[in-house]
């Protein structure tokens, strides 16, 4: 009996500090022999209401707790029981408690005394509830986001539908290190690694651009952000993996566009100041031509009279009147580079002004010839440019405005030519007729994919330079639209 006091005391010391409740009941007797402090949190009843009254219990448990605690005792055996009960608290109402049962036996065996621990998980199981809602809604939103997204610990939770389409696979349950391998381009790896480690640390990462394989078999810079979240009990890191294909695509049309207008200016004042001595230069040569003629016949003409009169000395008429026809050769000459010059300037004012004019009928002929001459240059390395044109009816139109839209169509192409997986390859620009309108044509082999590549910007007026150039053309009554056959690709007018 004092072995028992001892052990009675030594429990009562222990549990009188712990949150949870326990408790000591003499199994033959039905009677409870201890109970910890924790019972009147848990239960909303006194250790000394415990103590003295056995019917307690029925008053504190549900029916069905009730049934299952018996039936637990019941079946004990030599193990331990657990299971879940209902406490009804007078004040804080229905509580989730957590129910341990441990069996003391005497000699033979027999079940003597009874140990039990409860542990009221009513606010644990709301909190978890709130997580988990909070989880829903996180992973609600990660998936509605146009931008690939990726949870992960050491191996990746949750990734939205963005992510797998975009790259080919599903990395949900891969190590986060399998999915560097299998993302990253391979001398992309190791820093991706390092940032790995820190971003476990949890340190704070900056953006970072990387360049990533994504399900078309080719490599597309990305950028990306890192962040830590709350998910399931704990934390995770959650990646946003932002595709910079198109912006970098819009960034290098708007370089372009910006190294145009520099030009443009360039060549506005360049005509400005040349135009006028290119004018006096070429009024100059072309009358010299025009009097060359009238200076050598009046030679002639005395080269003759004094043949008549037996001057010996009419050999040196010859020689003037052959230095005078050189002369006339080089003039003429000199007169066809200035109008090359001149008609050079034009095409250069052409691209360069601002439209000033009300449309009126414009040979698309003259306007592509003298578009493609000032533009072959501005095409990427490897891209060839070809023109074909055929018979076609004018149109009505601003030729500076026209000539503007085609150069950005052109410039636009060639990039994407040059940014394809091939990276170089023909561009052929043909003007026909379509049921009796003007049609230009500009396409590419079909393994380049030129509709594809210009598609998003036809579609979207005001979008970059494909998009400008559409808008001009719908102004002018035509219709800009991508277009796929065997043989080619591309945009149509």
């Amino acid at each position: 009996m004092a072995t028992d006091a001892n052990s009675l005391e030594l429990l009562a010391e222990v549990a009188a500090h712990l949150p949870q409740v326990v408790f000591l009941s003499d199994v033959q007797n039905r009677s409870t022999l201890y109970i910890s402090p924790a019972v009147e949190s848990i239960c909303g009843v006194t250790p000394r209401q415990v103590l003295t009254d056995a019917g307690v219990w029925q008053r504190c448990l549900t029916p069905e707790s009730i049934e299952r605690v018996r039936h637990a005792v019941a079946n004990l055996g030599d193990g331990r029981a657990n299971l879940r009960v209902v406490v009804l608290h007078p004040e804080r109402g229905r509580r989730q408690v957590d129910l341990s049962l441990w069996p003391i036996k005497d000699a033979s065996g027999v079940t003597v005394r009874l140990v039990g621990i409860g542990d009221d998980i009513t606010d644990d199981l709301k909190a978890r509830e709130r997580e988990l809602s909070l989880n829903d809604g996180l992973l609600q939103l990660i998936a509605s986001l146009p931008d690939g997204v990726i949870v992960y610990r050491d191996v990746v939770l949750f990734c939205n539908a963005t992510l797998r389409e975009r790259y080919g696979f599903d990395p949900t349950g891969m190590s986060i290190q399998a999915v560097i391998d299998k993302m990253f381009v391979a001398e992309e790896q190791p820093a991706a690694r390092r940032r790995l480690i820190e971003a476990m640390s949890g340190n704070s990462l900056v953006p970072v651009e990387r360049r990533l394989r994504s399900s078309d078999g080719g490599v597309h810079p990305a950028e990306l952000r890192t962040v830590t979240i709350p998910f399931s009990g704990g934390v995770a890191r959650a990646t946003l993996v932002r595709d910079l294909t198109e912006r970098r695509a819009l960034e290098a049309e708007l370089a372009e566009a910006n190294t145009t207008a520099t030009l443009g200016r360039v060549a506005a004042g360049l005509t400005h100041e040349l135009n006028n001595p290119l004018a006096v230069l070429l009024g100059q040569l072309e009358l010299a031509v025009e009097k060359l003629p009238v200076l050598q016949a009046t030679i002639e003409q005395l080269q003759a009279a004094e043949v008549a009169a037996g001057d010996t000395t009419c050999h040196n008429c010859a020689d003037v009147l052959q230095q005078l026809a050189d002369v006339r050769e080089h003039a003429e000459a000199a007169a066809a580079a200035a109008r090359l010059v001149r008609s050079i300037m034009t095409d250069f004012r052409t691209l360069s002004l601002p439209s000033t004019s009300d449309p009126h009928r414009v040979s698309l002929a003259q306007v592509l010839q003298s578009t493609c001459q000032l533009v072959d240059a501005r095409l990427p390395s490897g891209v060839q440019l070809t023109l074909q044109v055929d018979s076609a009816p004018p149109v009505l139109a601003d030729e500076a405005r026209l000539s503007q839209a085609l150069a950005h169509l052109l410039v636009a192409a060639g990039l994407a030519v040059h940014r394809s997986t091939v990276g170089a390859g023909d561009l052929t620009m043909t003007l026909d007729t379509d049921g009796g309108d003007a049609r230009v044509r500009l396409v590419a082999a079909p393994d380049l994919r030129l509709d594809q590549a210009m598609v998003h910007n036809v579609e979207q007026p005001l979008v970059g330079s494909v998009g400008l150039c559409a808008s001009v053309l719908q102004a002018y009554g035509g219709r800009l639209m991508h277009v796929a056959r065997e043989h080619y690709s591309g945009v149509e007018v």
